[in-house]
């Protein structure tokens, strides 16, 4: 059986989904938001089907990839009804100020408003250590 490999099958394509899922692996073992330690893997099932007469046949490459799942993330909601009636929820609680917000999603302008009255008092209470040795500014 000369002339066939898992390097030279289809111009190395099998070799090209290795690394491919590789780098996938890789991505997935660094993010943050996935258990550190879960286990990963990579599959590459190959499926042979002849034809009737034995001679020609298709060879067939599954690569797939099994990755650490995303960490679930909790968050306390309170669940009431509005004045028309309809159902409402809205979150509580541990919201983190600095975290990014996806795109279409609005602040509410008081509690940003607020909170920008809280970092400018916070600002106005700072002494760089500078001035306060008497060096420059």
């Amino acid at each position: 059986m000369s002339g066939l490999s898992l390097a030279t099958l289809k111009n190395g394509a099998a070799i090209e989904m290795v690394d491919y899922m590789l780098m996938q692996v890789a991505d997935n073992v660094l993010d943050p938001n996935t258990e550190a330690t879960a286990q990963r893997k990579i599959i590459i099932e190959i499926s042979f089907k002849p034809d009737k007469e034995r001679e020609i046949g298709k060879i067939i490459l599954k690569p797939s990839c099994k990755l650490a799942p995303q960490a679930p993330v909790e968050c306390n909601a309170s669940f009431g009804t509005d004045e028309d009636g309809c159902a409402t929820m809205s979150e509580f609680g541990n919201v983190d100020p600095n975290r990014a917000l996806l795109p279409g999603v609005n602040v509410d302008n008081k509690s940003a408003a607020a909170g920008d009255a809280k970092e400018d008092e916070e600002r106005d209470n700072v002494t760089p250590l500078k001035r306060a040795a008497g060096g420059n500014k």
